[in-house]
């Protein structure tokens, strides 16, 4: 069974600064690719063959799948357990910080929560 949070997928991942693992989101074959470049994290997607999009640089709360897609049905974002608003470091990736799959569209965590 998926890790959740308040009924949302948490996507696992490792503390390190380069990753680039397979996950299935709602039937979706999905490639993750996260990596460190001077002080940002970059995400890349990847979706049943198809680029997603490429070197998003990772904020919390916002959707980092770009609303324009049609390959890929969901959102993905990234949020701070400790309630904070600054941009996720590897060092503290699946503990401090979280990346979190809804399987629908939204554009950022104030909008999924109904701020």
């Amino acid at each position: 069974m998926a890790d959740t949070l308040d009924g949302l997928r948490i996507v696992p991942l490792s503390a390190i600064p380069a990753q680039r693992f397979q996950v299935v989101l709602n039937n979706q074959n999905c490639i993750i690719t996260i990596k460190k470049r001077e002080k940002f994290l970059y995400f890349s997607l990847n979706c049943n063959g198809n680029v997603v999009t490429q070197n998003t640089i990772c904020g919390i709360g916002n959707n980092l799948v770009p609303y324009n897609n049609r390959y890929f049905v969901g959102s993905l974002f990234f949020i701070d357990m400790n309630g904070y608003d600054v941009p996720p470091t590897y060092e503290l990736l699946n503990t401090r910080y979280r990346l979190v799959y809804v399987p629908f569209r939204f554009d950022t965590l104030d909008t999924l929560d109904g701020r």
